[in-house]
């Protein structure tokens, strides 16, 4: 007949496995949220840039070089977080802010009113575009700002 304490010692390595594999788990489980908030920060952030962006311009009705090249930094940190689709809107609002600035410049220094007046028109067309991108801005990002993705 066994005694008791040879039950107890077989059970005991199995019931320490159990709760390694258990911590083991929970470890996982930590570091995927971690991983998944990292993420959602990072992806929060160029989202805020890309609207922040479009908000200026489309307040201020002018671009300048500078805040375009900040912007195309932030795509390019894009490209590592977001799918296609994010990429290319965000690509789109790029070459229509470097339009934008274009007609600005050709208008400011144009010596033809005609050539001035067909650039200023340009100009806020392009204007006009960046405002329907920012009307769409939720509805590009918002499948990438939840937590579970």
């Amino acid at each position: 007949m066994m005694h008791w304490t040879n039950y107890f010692s077989s059970l005991a390595p199995t019931f320490v496995a159990l709760i390694v594999a258990y911590i083991a788990f929970q470890q996982w489980q930590t570091n995927r949220t971690s991983l998944r908030e990292r993420l959602f920060d990072r992806r929060l952030e160029i989202f805020e840039e890309t609207h922040t962006f479009l908000s200026e311009v489309i307040h201020k009705g002018t671009i300048s070089e500078t805040s375009i090249f900040r912007f195309h930094a932030a795509i390019h940190k894009g490209e590592f977080l977001f799918e296609s689709d994010v990429i290319s809107y965000m690509n789109e609002i790029r070459i229509a802010s470097v339009k934008l600035l274009e007609h600005e410049t050709i208008a400011r220094e144009a010596t033809n009113k005609e050539e001035r007046q067909e650039n200023i028109k340009r100009k806020y067309e392009k204007l006009g575009t960046l405002d329907e991108k920012i009307e769409n801005i939720f509805d590009v990002f918002r499948p990438y700002l939840h937590f579970a993705r």
